[in-house]
This record gives C-alpha cells, structure tokens and sequence, in this order.
C-alpha cells in the first residue's frame, strides 16, 4: 500500500499506521475512504477476496414475490414486451374514459390531502387507464405497434387505517395482433408458474372491453383478472382508431397458485391409440366446456385433446358450428386395447350429448 501510494505522488510516514500526505492536485482525494479507493484501483479489484458483510447485519435476499415478479418481467420481455412504469395517483375522470358505471366499486378511492392537482387526487384502483394512456400516446406519434406491460400497485380502500395494495399486472396491445395474441401471452404466463387449473369464461359484463371478445381469467375458481379488446368507445377516448387489447391480471392470485417445483418423467414406453371426434353443438357453447367433459369422461386414459377443425357454413343449421377434435389416449404402463378406448370414448360421446346437447357428425 505504501508502495502505490508513493507511485501516486503521495508522501507516506508509518508503518502500521500511516500518515498520509495528499498532493494539492488530487482534489478528488478527502478522506480515508478516497485513499483505499486508490489502493483497491491500483492493486486490482479483482485481486480483493469476496467476504460476507461482517458484525450484525442481516443477510439479504430475494422475497419469493420479488422472484416471481422478476420471473414475470422477463417472462414478458422474451415476448416483445417493453415494460412502462405509471403514477399510482390518477384523475377521477379516467373512470368516465373507461365507462366504468357510477355505481361500480372501482370509484370507490383513496382520495390524497394534498394534491398536485385534480389530476392527480386520488390513488388508482385499476391500472386499465394508465395503459391506455400510455397506448394513446404511443399511437399519436405514429407507432404503427406497441405491445407494452406493467406490474402497477393498486390501492383498495379497506376498514383498516391503510388501504389494501394490490399488484396487477396490465399488458396492453395493438398493431398486427388479434385477441388470441394476448391469450397466447396469459397462457405462456401460466404455464411459467406452473398454473394448470385455470378456466377463461365468456366476460359480457365489463363495460371498458368488447363485450363479444373478452374473457374471464378464473383460477382455482378464483376471478384472477381479465383480458380482451378494449370497446371501440373506450379506444376512442384515448384518440386510438385501432383496434387494442388489454389484460389485467390479479398477480396475488396467481402467485398463491403457483407451482414453482418441476418434475419429469421418462418418455412413454406403450404406443398411443388416436380417435377423432366431430360433433354438431350450439355456437355459444365454448371450447373449453367441449374439452372440459371431455377430459373428465376420459379420465386418466387421455394424454391430449387437440382441436383441428371448427367450420360454420350452408351444411350447417343456423345456430350452430361443427367441431371436430382429435384424443389421443395412451396407457402408462400398458399397451391399451380397442375394447378399452372404445369404452371411454363412447363414454366421451355420451357426456357430450347429455351435458352440452352436441351431436355426432
């Protein structure tokens, strides 16, 4: 050390203690800290050993959600989404831009004393109009596309002192993409944090989105939150003539169900036996009540259901679509025989029939 600091023009008395005269041209050298800073520069940071913070200090680490947070941030970035970051206080008015009804809950804030000004008095119950906001201004300088998300904290007046803070994801789309865009990045989400038992249910309800391209993200029979177009209404409001999808997300419920743990199992060793399906069924009825009876009438003999064909046409009566799937059944530790497959998906067809009224083709 007293080498280095001799090199660096200082002049250096001691032994176990030294004392150190500092040049007149090294202003930026004050205090001790300055010397060591110069010591560790020249001798090499890389040559200093690491050693944990010593005394009483507590041992920092990453909370499960911050995990989970910044596994959902990246998650959303390695699918082309930039992450913007919004006030938590808002206007009053955004509920009227986003035609939330006077009596909905949603108007029910937490209104700040002091104010910078009316717009920003109260602090946000849903983070829907902050997105816009940011989609609007995106689509008045031109930007053909934007595909943007934000994990934004919601406040919730409650009976306690403070209020309730709920962290929402809110994802927000437009440009060359469709409602099965924005579907496609909540199930790539679930599937991340290892969510099977979630349901997405026809959403007619909420105003702020296109009643007949919404739905409800359900899991674990809990309303997580919901995603769809924006109604052509709200997109004016915010000066955006294109079509815009929004989701967002209740991330409390989704981390409480969340299964972080994986595990594997070898490649199967029995051959799999493929039967397809078409069927005559009401156009209101949805995929996923279809795959829902089918998947519980075939138990633990399905591996998958895919669906292959959906068509509408002069063949078809008025009110109704033709759907076709394809199941593949397959044994774990068996070869499985016609007469077994043969039981379940006539067992398959049959609740069909009686729960969703469909008819085979």
């Amino acid at each position: 050390m007293k080498e280095i600091l001799t090199n660096l023009k200082m002049k250096v008395e001691g032994d176990e203690i030294l004392k150190i005269e500092v040049p007149t041209f090294r202003q930026d050298i004050k205090i001790k800290e300055d010397v060591a800073e110069e010591i560790a520069r020249i001798y090499g940071y890389n040559n200093l050993p690491s050693v944990k913070i010593q005394g009483t200090a507590v041992e920092a680490a990453w909370t499960e959600e911050q995990k989970l947070n910044k596994l959902v941030k990246n998650l959303m970035v390695s699918q082309g989404l930039y992450e913007a970051m919004t006030y938590s206080f808002v206007s009053p008015k955004v509920f009227d831009r986003i035609l939330v009804p006077s009596e909905d809950s949603k108007r029910n804030t937490v209104v700040i004393s002091n104010p910078l000004g009316e717009d920003f008095s109260i602090m946000r119950t849903t983070a829907i109009p902050n997105m816009m906001e940011c989609l609007g201004r995106n689509y008045s300088r031109d930007n053909k596309e934007a595909a943007l998300f934000e994990i934004a904290r919601t406040y919730i007046p409650s009976d306690n002192l403070l209020p309730d803070e709920v962290d929402k994801l809110v994802i927000g789309i437009y440009g060359k993409v469709d409602f099965y865009t924005l579907k496609g990045i909540v199930e790539n989400l679930l599937s991340a944090l290892g969510i099977d038992k979630a349901e997405f249910v026809r959403e007619s309800e909420n105003p702020t989105f296109h009643p007949g391209k919404t739905a409800k993200l359900l899991v674990r029979k809990k309303d997580a939150g919901v995603f769809g177009e924006i109604h052509p209404d709200v997109a004016e409001n915010y000066g955006i003539e294109d079509r815009v999808y929004v989701a967002e997300i209740d991330l409390k419920t989704l981390y409480a169900a969340a299964k972080m743990e994986r595990k594997y199992k070898p490649l199967p060793k029995f051959p799999a036996v493929t039967r397809d399906i078409a069927m005559l069924i009401k156009d209101e009825v949805l995929v996923g009540e279809i795959e829902n009876v089918i998947k519980r009438a075939g138990k633990e003999l399905i591996e998958s259901v895919n669906l292959f064909d959906v068509y509408k046409g002069k063949q078809i009566p008025e009110g109704m679509k033709s759907v076709a799937y394809s199941i593949v059944y397959r044994g774990e530790n068996r070869t499985l025989k016609d007469e077994e497959v043969n039981k379940v998906h006539e067992n398959i067809v049959k609740q069909l029939s009686e729960k969703l009224g469909a008819q085979l083709r």
